[in-house]
């Protein structure tokens, strides 16, 4: 694919996740379903230009919500892990052991997630005390929906890859 492809493919996909997370702003229900849609678009990013591209994408994609977006909770969690997630995801997924690749992406996680709970925590619930139980009921919650969203994620990548991509670039 030329650059001049690659560059108005990366733009439309940037715009598309730009909407998503301005729509997440609108509903406080689909929120943090919009957001997921808008990481997938970033998935068709890395298979469609590449991890180099995808990092401009998401790049541009958490700037231009900074400046665009009116509600920053959203915002916070992509950029904060499901903007760059694909980048990772398709990183670790060429490692030969399946249980390194599953180490790395739990550590990445928990490292987002405490990031996002530190963040969340002095932005929107300064006074709200976290004890300890529920700080690790919380954790164990967390990792079960992000062990169902790499798993969702990688059926959908599949689809795009076998079901949808060959009708949208056929040759």
């Amino acid at each position: 694919m030329s650059k001049a492809k690659k560059t108005a493919l990366g733009g439309i996909l940037a715009a598309f996740a730009l909407i998503l997370l301005f729509l997440a702003n609108l509903s406080n229900v689909l929120d943090i379903c919009l957001v997921v849609i808008a990481s997938m678009v970033m998935f068709v990013g890395v298979i469609e230009l590449g991890r180099k591209w995808m990092l401009i994408m998401y790049a541009a994609v958490t700037l231009l919500a900074l400046l665009l977006v009116p509600i920053r909770a959203p915002l916070i969690m992509f950029a904060l892990f499901l903007g760059y997630y694909p980048f990772v995801k398709s990183l670790t997924e060429q490692l030969k052991q399946r249980s390194a690749e599953y180490v790395i992406k739990f550590a990445v996680f928990n490292a987002a997630a405490v990031i996002c709970m530190v963040f969340f925590k002095t932005l929107f619930f300064e006074n709200v005390t976290l004890t300890n139980m529920m700080a690790i009921i919380f954790v164990i919650i967390a990792n079960g929906l992000f062990l169902l969203y790499d798993i969702a994620m990688t059926r959908l990548i599949t689809m795009y890859m076998y079901r949808i991509r060959p009708k949208l670039f056929r040759r």
